[in-house]
């Protein structure tokens, strides 16, 4: 009696649960049979991720020799790498440079370090804050585009990542200067072609 009673009710859970799973497998199986809105294949998309976790760690390592006022950002967008942050002299800003295109994936650096103090917390916040907002009004303007839009901020300078058509790319850094506390936008866009805007 016992057994059987215990048998329903964990038949009463089970139903629900693999109703659950089974709304899961096929809502997985629609969204992976859509087209991807970002442009990046998975594999690069890692190899992206995998750059910009070498290149972070390698500078962290050394910032006892690029000076106690270090705060390098790394940013890596289809093997291109954008440098953003602080350092306390010219020869550090040239050594981080230097050290990233020995990196055998990477293909361009974009270096925006600057030779300055580092950035108070009260200056972080206030350009995560601007992140936040340009990613919100890319995502209403843009739709499903956005995503290929990558937004740095660093001293209320907003750098735009991306392989982006041409037109994508214009709009974008249009939006971004009309930002409230937007005082420079900086493109890294690399543009796509015409056949490769309509695949």
């Amino acid at each position: 009696m016992f057994a059987s009673s215990s048998i329903a009710v964990n038949l009463k859970i089970l139903r629900p649960l693999t109703f659950g799973f089974l709304m899961l497998f096929a809502i997985t199986g629609f969204a992976q049979t859509e087209k991807p809105v970002e442009s990046r294949s998975v594999t690069k998309k890692i190899e992206d991720s995998s750059i910009t976790f070498r290149l972070s760690n390698l500078i962290k390592k050394n910032e006892p020799e690029l000076g106690s006022d270090t705060q390098v950002n790394v940013t890596t967008v289809n093997g291109v790498v954008l440098l953003t942050g602080s350092v306390e002299n010219a020869k550090a800003k040239n050594w981080v440079e230097d050290l990233v295109n020995e990196h055998p994936y990477v293909r361009k650096v974009v270096n925006e370090i600057r030779v300055e103090k580092s950035r108070t917390p009260l200056a972080l916040g206030k350009d995560k804050i601007l992140q936040i907002s340009v990613k919100h009004r890319l995502s209403r303007a843009l739709k499903e585009a956005s995503p290929l839009v990558h937004v740095v901020v660093y001293r209320k300078t907003v750098y735009l990542m991306g392989v982006v058509s041409e037109e994508v790319a214009q709009r974008a850094a249009k939006i971004a200067q009309n930002t409230k506390r937007s005082e420079r936008v900086v493109t890294v866009f690399e543009l796509k072609t015409e056949e490769e805007s309509q695949t």
